[in-house]
């Protein structure tokens, strides 16, 4: 039986955030590493680099989403013009849509 490699882009809100967010991205990363061996994570919080635009990391993010299987979302991606952006594209492309859930939906 084959294993099917899956690969998971992490989308969320960064910009306005403190250290962009990336120890979310950074966390989520580790979550979904620790799902199983047949996972990559395409972490866009890898690009970072502060000469570059939101337009660069919108063409850089746009890459890994096209090679991604899946996305995962951050709390508070609803409110990020990139990742509402991301959201829009991966449903187009059919890729399978994933919700961090909260703490607080965790104990309903």
């Amino acid at each position: 039986m084959e294993n099917k490699k899956h690969v998971i882009y992490i989308a969320g809100p960064m910009t306005g955030i403190e250290d962009h967010n990336v120890p979310a991205f950074r966390e989520a990363e580790n979550y979904l590493l620790s799902l199983g061996s047949d996972i990559t994570v395409k972490n866009p919080a890898d690009n970072e680099d502060p000469s570059l635009t939101w337009q660069d990391y919108m063409r850089l993010s746009l890459v890994m989403i096209s090679e991604s299987t899946a996305m995962y979302f951050l709390n508070g991606w609803e409110k990020s013009r990139g990742a509402t952006l991301e959201h829009t594209i991966g449903k187009a492309l059919g890729l399978k849509i994933i919700y961090e859930v909260s703490d607080e939906e965790q104990t309903n």
